[in-house]
């Protein structure tokens, strides 16, 4: 995961939140370990869900190429 990217998603959600809109956001962990990601998330507070990919199955099946990538 990008901590930066992540960090900015998190702040654009609260931001749309506070504002009555709504964003959503979906993070999708290639290849780390559950307890690293979920441990994380858990110390920035993110507000949205965060998703393990830990066979790649995801990735590859969208072909991502690098990451971080946004669809």
């Amino acid at each position: 995961m990008c901590k930066i990217e992540l960090d900015d998603l998190n702040r654009a959600v609260k931001k749309a939140q506070q504002s009555g809109k709504k964003l959503s956001v979906i993070a999708v962990n290639a290849g780390e370990k559950s307890s690293k990601v979920f441990k994380y998330a858990e110390k920035k507070g993110f507000v949205f869900p965060v998703y393990l990919d830990t066979n790649l199955d995801f990735t590859t099946g969208l072909e991502i190429q690098g990451t971080p990538t946004i669809l």
